[in-house]
């Protein structure tokens, strides 16, 4: 009789311990939840990176959660304006938002390198490659209060200016509109450089007060720039980071398998991101009417090599700061060197 009993109750406890294992492994995570979160996108609705990339990323994130994402939309920056969205990231009052980390001063100084000049990036995809496999090796910590999704880059960026150059010895003090860490790279290369706005640039030239400015062709579609400056010049020295990035705590909120749509979605959406700018560059530059010149090999080097010397000298600021500045930038050269 004891032996019967036994059994039975064994056979009870196996029977409940494989209903409950049944059913936690058949129950979607949180019973089902809805999570809702918050898109901030500087771009307009009708922009073509935000259609083909933004918009592309958000889609995913529905579809591959089976709707247990929501994403709700914001464009122009009306949840946070460029310069702040990370701000924005860490506070909690925007889920996820797209940004220059460039903007922020100070605050990531060996990510701030990939925008440093005369590193020979040729091409967006090679850049952005090339800054996610930088990110893992030596700004992990520099992004840890958020959470990286999508990271890519600008790629080359072009000159434009009322007068042709194709070499060093054309620039000759020419006044162009830059700003941020380019500003000595510019006076390196010869040039005068002027801060001022993107929305100024127009009328500046038009007046004659400056000679051209840095940008992308897109850039210089927005703001007519082609109608007052007819030549442009691709150089590998120039090039700026981006990044799409989702608050932390909003991602470690996510039980495992949406943290594990939001990697894949973003992994989708960052193939896009990669050729994206290479493509829509190739695109607009077509529809400018501009005389585009791109420098060869031997010329470019010639640029890269008068930048490098201010890039030299920011590794060497970080190495005082305790930071392996020339480090990082000696392996970015390496990467260039490889992806050429």
């Amino acid at each position: 009789m004891k032996k019967k009993l036994a059994l039975v109750l064994a056979v009870c406890l196996v029977g409940c311990l494989a209903l409950t294992l049944t059913s936690c492994g058949s129950k979607k995570s949180d019973d089902g939840k809805v999570y809702t979160l918050t898109y901030n996108s500087q771009q307009g609705s009708t922009t073509p990176f935000f259609t083909e990339v933004e918009q592309y990323f958000c889609q995913e994130l529905e579809s591959m959660s089976d709707g247990r994402i929501k994403v709700e939309i914001y464009n122009n920056g009306s949840l946070a304006a460029q310069g702040t969205v990370f701000d924005a990231l860490e506070a909690g009052t925007v889920d996820i938002g797209w940004d220059n980390p460039g903007q922020y001063v100070g605050r990531f100084p060996l990510a701030f390198m990939m925008e440093q000049s005369g590193l020979g990036y040729t091409s967006a995809e090679m850049a952005g490659k090339i800054f996610n496999e930088y990110l893992t090796e030596y700004c992990a910590d520099e992004f840890s209060a958020i959470h990286p999704v999508i990271s890519f880059c600008t790629g080359p960026m072009p000159i434009a200016s009322t007068t042709k150059i194709a070499k060093l010895e054309d620039i000759n003090g020419m006044q162009v509109r830059t700003g941020g860490s380019s500003i000595d790279a510019f006076k390196a290369l010869g040039f005068a450089p002027v801060a001022m706005g993107a929305g100024e640039v127009y009328e500046a030239i038009r007046l004659n007060n400056i000679s051209g400015t840095i940008g992308t062709f897109d850039m210089f579609n927005a703001f007519k720039i082609n109608e007052v400056a007819n030549y442009a010049v691709v150089t590998s020295c120039f090039n700026g980071m981006q990044m799409i990035a989702m608050s932390k705590q909003t991602y470690e909120s996510l039980p495992a398998d949406l943290q594990k749509v939001v990697d894949e979605a973003a992994a989708k959406a960052t193939e896009k991101a990669l050729t994206f700018n290479d493509e829509q560059a190739a695109k607009v530059q077509k529809e400018l009417g501009m005389e585009v010149t791109v420098l060869d090999e031997k010329e470019a080097a010639r640029w890269n090599e008068k930048c490098l010397t201010v890039t030299k000298a920011y590794a060497a600021e970080l190495d005082k700061q305790g930071k392996p500045g020339t480090e990082a930038l000696e392996w970015l050269l390496k990467k260039v060197k490889e992806y050429k």
